[in-house]
């Protein structure tokens, strides 16, 4: 019941604007390819005559509001696009602090499919952030590649599908939605639930929205290197006993599809697990930086490339070599990557004084100067 004692009709809603969209969408197509006259700014001039934006933007988000206690902390908004009808309709459910665009973050979506008469209750992504970083192409793949990063944190979530949706809009919106999916559930028309289990369904799935919260934090953008990261470095503490030859190392091929940003993630573990032990698993920039006990029996140590890898093509030599790794405790390790100018330009003449002659023997040249520049590319890059 809603706070005025009026039977929640959550569900005859849905189906009102699945039954009444594509026809209302076709008749706005018709008349917009008919006549430019009757519109004001990209608008008809009647736009009364459309019941379902109405039901988008306004019923259903207020009925859900009511239903689940939403409170402050979250923001609801049903779109049928902007000037134009749009054709993959839908309503958000945005955790404030996390986000309030379908634009960029991650949050609980109602996609309405309206040729398939379909609704999914989907845990997702903005699509148009990472279209605007990486382009449509790459885009796609960084936001799948995020979502399966996110399942993996995941799990499980009893009740909801892990699958990409499955859509018969075929525009960039609506493959932004299929890759960019979490986790997600399909209502059809033929069989929709009722208002207690599309409530009981909603409330779960806002669960799960905190619990990757929890687990992420506000941004997800930069999830998955952030867990291919965390993997690596975990791999890396197994003492490898890798044999690994003398001299100039030729490149190693890139892997295909990956952009420039992400390709220090071609990472040889046996390289960085032997620079680890080399340095006997004490960090290079302070012997006296303790970590902790891992399941090997020796602290843990993080490897970080001072040369980075972002910059492969530019060397006529693979620069994935132990004599480019240095084993750093966390907090030095970061100081590489978030200190300011100062600290960071003393650590990379420090360590470059240090293994300059050892990077020779493994054909890698480079001046002080020209590999600041390199730190300085990537953190504008990450701004």
């Amino acid at each position: 019941m809603n706070s005025n004692n009026n039977p929640i009709i959550i569900k005859e809603i849905f189906l009102k604007i699945l039954d009444n969209y594509l026809k209302e969408y076709q008749v706005f197509v018709k008349k917009r390819q008919r006549t430019i006259s009757t519109y004001e700014n990209n608008q008809p001039s009647s736009y009364q005559e459309y019941i379902t934006p109405s039901l988008l933007r306004n019923d259903l988000p207020t009925e859900i509001s009511k239903a689940v206690d939403l409170g402050n902390d979250y923001k609801i908004k049903g779109s049928s696009g902007v000037g134009n009808m749009a054709e993959v309709p839908h309503v958000c459910i945005f955790k404030r602090r996390i986000t309030t665009s379908a634009e960029h973050g991650y949050y609980i979506v109602y996609l309405f499919d309206p040729v398939e008469k379909k609704v999914h209750l989907s845990l997702n992504q903005g699509f148009t952030e990472y279209k605007k970083i990486y382009g449509t192409k790459q885009g796609k793949i960084k936001i799948r590649e995020n979502a399966f990063a996110a399942q993996k944190l995941l799990q499980t979530v009893d009740g909801f599908d892990f699958e990409p949706i499955q859509w018969s809009v075929k525009n960039d919106l609506a493959n932004g939605y299929k890759n960019g999916n979490i986790c997600s559930k399909e209502y059809n028309v033929d069989n929709f639930p009722g208002d207690n289990t599309l409530i009981h369904e909603l409330k779960n799935l806002i669960n799960v929205y905190s619990h990757l919260e929890g687990l992420v934090g506000t941004s997800i953008f930069d999830l998955n290197t952030r867990v291919m990261e965390d993997a690596f470095q975990e791999a890396i503490q197994n003492p490898y006993e890798a044999d690994i030859p003398v001299g100039p190392i030729s490149k190693r091929p890139e892997k295909m599809g990956i952009p420039k940003a992400m390709r220090s993630g071609n990472r040889d573990a046996n390289m960085s697990a032997k620079a680890l032990k080399e340095a006997n698993y004490k960090c290079e920039n302070s012997s006296e930086h303790a970590t902790f006990l891992t399941k090997h029996g020796h602290q843990f140590m993080e490897a970080h490339h001072l040369i980075p890898l972002e910059f492969r093509e530019e060397f006529k030599y693979e620069l994935d070599v132990p004599e480019n790794i240095i084993s750093l405790c966390p907090n030095c390790h970061r100081a590489f990557h978030h200190s300011n100018d100062q600290i960071k330009s003393g650590l990379i003449d420090r360590f470059l004084k240090i293994r300059s002659v050892k990077l020779e023997a493994r054909g890698i040249l480079i001046e002080a100067s020209k590999l600041k520049k390199y730190y300085t590319k990537i953190e504008n890059s990450e701004l």
